[in-house]
């Protein structure tokens, strides 16, 4: 952390010079250049050229590790304080870190809050027998 009180934390990474050499070109037989123009650039169309699926750039890459950085040191006061003066939001960024396939899983389940005792002891014998059956069917392959 430095000492000028600003809040942000030092991070270590200085600003980078662009590189502006361009890449090799890998030239055919008769010396066209493949999938390039003449400045080097990529064509439209080109596949494979580019950045690899997935990679980021090196500004992307400071600013999530400055957060990272700010949040280790500061987040769970900030989460508290948060949670204390804004409710709604503190809420909001809860669920946007539940994943879309827990969501999707709970709203798909099945509503047994308007079923009876009976109903649902007889749905719970259900699943216990189709349990057993399942854990037989498994022990028969197996040659049990």
């Amino acid at each position: 952390m430095s000492n000028d009180n600003s809040g942000w934390p030092d991070y270590p990474l200085a600003p980078t010079q662009p590189n502006t050499e361009l890449a090799p070109l890998a030239p055919l037989a008769d010396g066209e250049v493949v999938g390039r123009d003449a400045r080097g650039r990529f064509i439209s169309g080109n596949i494979g050229g580019g950045r690899r699926k997935g990679s980021r750039n090196r500004l992307t890459e400071t600013f999530i590790a400055a957060i990272e950085c700010d949040f280790a040191e500061h987040g769970p006061d900030a989460l508290a304080k948060l949670r204390a003066d804004d409710p709604a939001a503190y809420l909001r960024i809860v669920a946007s870190l539940v994943p879309r396939d827990l969501i999707l899983k709970r709203e798909q389940a099945e509503d047994y809050s308007g079923l009876s005792i009976g109903e649902l002891e007889e749905i719970l014998e259900r699943e216990r027998h189709n349990g057993m059956v399942a854990k037989l069917v498994q022990q028969a392959r197996r040659g049990y």
